[in-house]
C-alpha cells in the first residue's frame, strides 16, 4: 500500500494578520463521514472534521488529511483536487499523487498570486507530497478581503483497466496501489519494500507494457530495467502506465548507509546551539572559519533504507575520516564504530557524533561510512574558508604542570626524599612530558593524578597501585666475595628500568658521593667502591670498582630471575617480586679465579633482602649468618643456598596464615578448601610443605601439588632452585 506524506509545518496567524468578521469553511464535495475520521485528520485552529472558522479566533490554521493513499483511495473514494473560492473567484488545485516521486512535493501558494481571490500576506498554499503523511492547506498571516471556502473533491474509485501482478521477489516484496484510469490506460504506483538490511537494487518487467512516470516506453524485452539511486531515503516507489496487463519483479541489495548534508562541528566541550553546520553539496561549504579546539565534535546525520523503522537496532555504523576529498588522501584522522546504543534518532533522522581528540587544520574532510560491515559510501565536507585549531589545553597544561609542581616541593621537604629522589624525578619527569604532548585533557589529568599518587606514595611508603617491590643487590663475590649494597627491598613505579633502579639504590647508600656510578652513554662502566684495591695498582677510575680493573674480560652484568637478559639494564623494565643482582664478573681476576658463581642464589636474596629493609637481622641470628655466608661463598653449591633458605622455615608452622616463599604460588583449588601448590619460577621446585604445622610427606622435588585435607589454620609452601627437577 502507498504511504502519502506531507511536510507541513504548523502556521500561527498573528493577531494583526486576520480580518475581523472573515471565515474559512472547510468543506467536502461528498459525504466523508464514512471514511474520514477524527484519527485521520492533523488539524491546528480548525475543528476536525467540516464547518466554518473564525479567521480571528485560529491560532494555527492547519488542515491535514492524515494517510490520504493508504485509507481513502483502497476505501473507494479518490481526492481529485482542491477547489479554493474567495472573492467571487474559485481557483482549483489538481492533486496528482500518482505523478510525483519521492523527491517531490506539491506546493501551491494562493496568496500573492494573480488570482482574484483577493488573498495578500505571506503563506496560503495547498500542499501535498509523497514524503509525509498526507494532503491539506495552511494559512499563516494572511489578509482576506472577503471569505474563503475551501473544497475537497472527491470521486469514486474506479476498476482498473489493466491489471498488475507483483512477481517473487527476494529479500524483500512488493505491494502496488491503483490510482485512476486514462483512457484505454491503468496507472499505478509500485511500492518496494525491502526486508531488513536490504535496499532496492532495480526493477523489472517480467511482462506486458507501458510508460513509465518519465514518459519512457517499457515491455518485457525493451527497456524493462529501471535502478534505485543509492540515495533514495524511503521505500522506493515507482509509477507505471500500464498498457496491458503487466508483471513487474523488484530486485534487493544489501543496504547502503545514506549519508546527508548538513554535518555539524564544535568544540567538544561546547552546546550543540554554538555548531556550525557544514554542507557536502557539490562545492558548497560554510561560509566562514569553524574554530575548535584540539578536540571537536562532529554530529553526522544519516539513513538507512526504509527510513527508521527497524533499522537502529542491530545496525553498526563504521566510519573512518580522512583530511582532504578522498580516502585515496592517506591522511586518516578518525576510525570508529558505532552500534545500536552509540546512535540517536531525532525528527526522522540517526545521528552519530565522533570525537576527534586531534583536530587538524584542513581545508575539508571526507568520511568514509560502511552500515553493517557492508559496501563503504564516503561523501567529502569542504571548508571552503578553512577550520581554525585554537589549542584549547594550554590553560589546562599551565594548571597541571603548577600542580605537579606544588607536589614536586612537597617531595622534597620530606626527610626521605633523599632515598626516591631518582624515582620521584623520574615520574615527575614522565608527567611534564605527557603535559606538553597530550592531545586530550583527559590525557593531561590521568597523567598529572597518576604521578601524584606515585610520587607521594615514593615518599610516604605507603602501598598504592601502580608502586611494586623488586629485590636488588650489588656484589663483587668474584673479588673479595663481599657486597657493595647488600640485597635490599626496593619500592619503584611501576615501569621503572633497570639502570633506573641501581642508580636510584647507589645514590640512596651513597648520598654524600655526587656521583656514585660511572656511565657512558647507557653503559655502566664502574660502581663507587672506595675500600676497593688490586694488585697492579691501575684502576679507571680511582674510587670505583670498574671495568677491566680485574681482567680484559672483567665488567659488571646484571641478572633478573637468575638470567642475564641480554639487553641493555636502560630498555629492561622490571616486575614486581623481580630479583635484580649486579654482580662484577666475565675473565679472571688477578689469582687466576673465574668471575661467575654457579647457584641460583636469587630465593635466599629475596629472603636476605625482606629482613634487611625490615632490620630484624639481628632476630634471625645464627640463620641469618648462615644465609649471608651462603649468599657471599661465589662458590656455594645449590644445595648449601638451598638448606640456608630453609633453614627460615620452622617444622611448627602454629597459627600462620596461607602464604607462600619465592619461587611459587598457593593458590585455593576446589570448594571443600583445597589449595593447590605451584612452583611457579624458573627452575624452582617445591621444598617443602605444611598444613596446620605439619610437613607433608613425598612433596618435595615436585613441580606442582594439591592437598588431600583442607587446612584449618594454614598452609605455607617453600620452594628451591633446581634445575632439571
Amino acid at each position: 500500500m502507498l504511504a502519502v506524506v506531507l511536510c507541513l509545518s504548523l502556521f500561527t496567524i498573528s493577531s494583526d494578520a486576520a480580518l475581523t468578521g472573515k471565515t474559512v469553511t472547510i468543506r467536502h464535495n461528498i459525504d466523508v463521514s464514512g471514511f474520514l475520521q477524527t484519527e485521520h485528520l492533523i488539524t491546528s485552529g480548525f475543528t476536525p472534521g467540516i464547518g466554518t472558522f473564525d479567521i480571528d479566533d485560529a491560532q494555527t490554521s492547519n488542515y491535514r488529511i492524515r494517510d490520504y493513499w493508504r485509507n481513502f483511495s483502497n476505501a473507494g473514494h479518490v481526492l481529485k483536487s482542491i477547489n479554493i473560492a474567495s472573492n467571487g473567484q474559485i481557483v482549483t488545485v489538481n492533486i496528482p499523487l500518482y505523478e510525483l516521486t519521492a523527491a517531490d512535493l506539491l506546493s501551491v501558494e494562493l496568496a500573492n498570486t494573480e488570482n482574484g481571490l483577493g488573498l495578500t500576506g505571506t503563506n496560503f498554499r495547498v500542499v501535498a507530497g509523497y514524503l509525509s503523511i498526507g494532503v491539506g492547506i495552511g494559512m499563516q498571516n494572511v489578509k482576506a478581503s472577503d471569505d474563503v471556502t475551501v473544497t475537497f473533491m472527491w470521486e469514486d474509485d474506479t476498476e482498473p483497466n489493466h491489471t498488475f501482478t507483483a512477481a517473487a521477489s527476494a529479500n524483500g516484496t512488493i505491494n502496488s496501489q491503483f490510482m485512476e484510469n486514462t483512457g484505454d490506460a491503468a496507472v499505478y504506483r509500485l511500492q518496494a519494500a525491502p526486508d531488513a538490511n536490504y535496499m532496492l537494487d532495480y526493477w523489472e518487467c517480467t511482462e506486458g507494457s507501458g510508460t513509465y512516470g518519465n514518459g519512457a516506453v517499457f515491455d518485457s524485452s525493451t527497456n524493462n530495467k529501471i535502478e534505485a539511486p543509492d540515495d533514495y531515503l524511503y521505500i522506493d516507489t515507482l509509477a507505471v502506465t500500464l498498457t496491458e496487463n503487466s508483471a513487474f519483479k523488484a530486485h534487493f541489495k544489501p543496504a547502503k548507509i545514506i549519508l546527508l548534508d548538513g554535518v555539524a562541528i564544535c568544540p567538544y566541550e561546547a552546546d550543540w546551539e554554538d555548531a556550525v553546520s557544514i554542507s557536502g553539496s557539490g562545492d558548497v561549504g560554510i561560509n566562514s572559519p569553524v574554530r575548535v579546539g584540539n578536540r571537536a565534535q562532529l554530529s553526522f546525520r544519516f539513513k538507512t533504507p526504509g527510513g527508521l523503522s527497524d533499522t537502529v537496532n542491530g545496525v553498526n555504523v563504521g566510519v573512518e575520516l580522512y583530511k582532504g576529498a578522498s580516502a585515496e588522501s592517506g591522511d586518516k584522522f578518525f576510525s570508529g564504530s558505532f552500534g545500536s546504543t552509540s546512535l540517536d534518532s531525532s525528527g526522522g533522522n540517526l545521528y552519530f557524533v565522533v570525537h576527534v581528540p586531534s583536530m587538524q587544520q584542513m581545508d575539508g574532510f571526507a568520511a568514509v561510512v560502511t552500515l553493517n560491515g557492508g559496501e563503504a559510501v564516503s561523501r567529502y565536507y569542504p571548508l571552503e574558508s578553512g577550520l581554525i585549531v585554537d589549542d584549547v589545553l594550554e590553560a589546562e597544561r599551565a594548571r597541571a604542570q603548577t600542580g605537579l609542581d606544588a607536589v614536586l616541593e612537597y617531595c622534597k621537604a620530606s626527610q626521605n626524599y633523599a632515598s626516591v629522589k631518582r624515582l620521584v624525578g623520574i615520574t615527575y619527569a614522565s608527567a611534564a612530558e605527557t603535559i606538553k604532548t597530550a592531545e586530550t585533557a583527559e590525557e593531561i589529568t590521568a597523567a598529572v593524578n597518576d604521578a601524584i599518587r606515585l610520587m607521594t606514595a615514593l615518599i610516604s611508603g605507603a602501598s598504592e597501585q601502580g608502586i611494586i617491590t623488586v629485590a636488588v643487590s650489588v656484589d663483587k663475590l668474584t673479588v673479595s666475595g663481599e657486597y657493595i649494597v647488600e640485597p635490599t627491598l626496593m619500592r619503584l613505579p611501576a615501569g621503572t628500568n633497570g639502570m633506573n633502579v641501581l642508580l636510584a639504590l647507589l645514590e640512596t647508600f651513597y648520598p654524600e658521593v655526587e656521583e656514585p656510578y660511572r656511565l657512558k652513554g647507557g653503559y655502566l662502566e664502574g660502581i663507587w667502591d672506595p675500600a676497593y684495591t688490586n694488585e697492579s695498582g691501575s684502576y679507571k677510575y680511582p674510587g670505583y670498582l670498574s671495568e677491566f680493573d680485574e681482567s680484559a674480560g672483567a665488567g659488571w652484568m646484571y641478572s633478573v630471575n637468575n638470567v642475564f637478559p641480554g639487553v641493555g639494564a636502560g630498555a629492561y623494565v622490571l616486575a614486581d617480586g623481580d630479583v635484580m643482582r649486579w654482580r662484577y664478573t666475565g675473565g679472571q681476576n688477578s689469582n687466576g679465579v673465574g668471575l661467575q658463581d654457579t647457584a641460583n642464589k636469587d630465593a635466599l636474596t629475596r629472603k636476605v633482602a625482606e629482613i634487611n629493609s625490615a632490620g630484624t637481622q639481628g632476630s634471625y641470628g645464627a640463620k641469618y649468618a648462615a644465609a649471608m655466608s651462603a649468599l657471599q661463598k661465589y662458590t656455594a653449591s645449590q644445595s648449601e643456598v638451598n638448606a640456608a633458605l630453609a633453614a627460615f622455615y620452622p617444622t611448627d608452622m602454629g597459627g600462620r596464615d596461607i602464604h607462600s616463599g619465592y619461587g611459587g604460588t598457593v593458590v585455593l583449588s576446589d570448594e571443600k578448601g583445597n589449595y593447590t601448590v605451584t612452583a611457579t619460577a624458573a627452575g624452582y621446585v617445591i621444598n617443602a610443605i605444611w598444613v596446620d604445622g605439619v610437613k607433608l610427606a613425598d612433596t618435595s622435588g615436585k613441580t606442582t601439588y594439591t592437598t588431600k585435607t583442607a587446612p584449618v589454620k594454614s598452609i605455607f609452601a617453600s620452594f628451591i632452585y633446581a634445575p632439571g627437577g
